[in-house]
């Protein structure tokens, strides 16, 4: 017989689904950045990645902030307050990334100092 209540893991990873792909998304820009300002790659490279990068995240954040019923069901996370705080903290992380992603792409690439 399967369990009724809905495992710690499963709701943990609904509730910071946002923070973790933007934390995910974070590393990956600036440090794919910095390792591509090192090999003195192009800098279209540079925004090309943290915008691809950008994208992937925002494509991944956005089912949990725009259905977040649906994917709580799917998570088998159940409870009103659960499924709101989610919601906020997605949508927090929707704002998150493109302002992660402005400064890489905004800026000159691989300039000393930065």
């Amino acid at each position: 017989m399967e369990d009724p209540l809905p495992s710690i893991t499963r709701t943990l990873l609904f509730l910071l689904w946002g923070p973790i792909v933007w934390g995910v998304q974070f590393t990956f820009s600036y440090g794919g950045h910095t390792l591509l300002c090192a090999q003195d790659a192009p800098p279209d490279a540079s925004r090309w990645l943290v915008g691809v990068l950008a994208l992937l995240a925002l494509t991944a954040i956005a089912p949990v902030a725009l259905r977040c019923q649906a994917v709580a069901t799917w998570a088998g996370v159940e409870g009103g307050f659960v499924i709101t705080i989610a919601r906020l903290v997605a949508i927090l992380s929707l704002i998150a990334v493109p302002w992660t992603a402005t400064g890489a792409l905004l800026l000159q690439a691989c300039v000393m100092g930065r």
